[in-house]
């Protein structure tokens, strides 16, 4: 490019700086491109001062000269970044997950829109929103293993820990739910609780570990009791009942409180 070249390419950019950009910028990448939409309709239908015509109005006369672009494959475009070995690349001060398989490879990165296209070979590998800075965009099935639940798994060391929670899911949320109430002497609970699993069976002992987490009853002898009532404990939730309808009754007439209160 000549300075010539360089000096109208750099002009041109003052002036859309100055005639469209305003002093507080634009709220979201859509805002500024409808604006620049707008922008353009608006100056590219006025006279230019040089040629003498409406450049919109010219391009209409000169399009049946203009020949149509071969099409070419489009192998890569973008800016080239380095896959890190947590599979993210760094672009624009933001963070973009890519697939793990990738680690150590170039990709290519650009920006469309709204969103921030990924690719590697000639193809897309990865799509994102367009984060602000300091953001990040992490997509759980670009990494092999599943994404975290927040619920650590329970390690038992005790052999009575090991033995107590084959009793099933039941005795896992027992045992989650009775150690986040602080149960004192949890290890002595949880034996006394597999000698009645010996008596009662292992069915029976799960229904009422689950019993009792519903409750909130976590003793080795409130599964004893919720075992001696075989379910007949009271529900967890009460339901709204009606009165019974009973006829011949005599009518009672209603008074206030007020009218039971001792006056001097």
């Amino acid at each position: 490019m000549t300075a010539y070249a360089k000096g109208k390419v750099e002009a041109l950019v003052r002036y859309v700086k100055s005639d469209l950009v305003p002093a507080e910028g634009f709220g979201s990448v859509a805002e500024a491109n409808a604006a620049a939409e707008a922008w353009c309709q608006e100056v590219n239908g006025e006279l230019h001062r040089e040629s003498q015509a409406v450049p919109a109005a010219r391009l209409e006369q000169e399009r049946v000269m203009l020949r149509a672009l071969v099409e070419r494959p489009v192998v890569a475009t973008g800016e080239s970044r380095k896959v890190d070995h947590l599979s993210t690349v760094r672009f624009g001060s933001a963070r973009y997950s890519v697939p793990s398989r990738l680690r150590g490879e170039v990709v290519q990165v650009l920006v469309d829109g709204d969103e921030v296209r990924v690719l590697h070979g000639g193809g897309e590998v990865a799509l994102h929103e367009l984060q602000p800075p300091g953001g990040a965009s992490i997509r759980d099935e670009h990494y092999p293993t599943p994404a975290p639940t927040g619920v650590r798994p329970l390690r038992a060391r005790h052999p009575s820990e090991v033995a107590f929670l084959e009793l099933g899911e039941a005795a896992e949320r027992y045992l989650r739910a009775a150690a986040a109430a602080g149960t004192p002497r949890l290890r002595r609970q949880l034996e006394r609780v597999l000698e009645l699993e010996r008596c009662h069976g292992r069915q029976a002992v799960s229904s009422a570990l689950a019993r009792a987490v519903e409750f909130g009853r976590f003793g080795w002898d409130d599964i004893a009791a919720i075992l001696r009532s075989r379910g007949a404990a009271p529900p967890a939730r009460t339901r709204a009942t009606q009165p019974l309808p009973l006829s011949g009754l005599p009518q009672v007439p209603e008074r206030e409180l007020a009218s039971y209160r001792w006056s001097a």
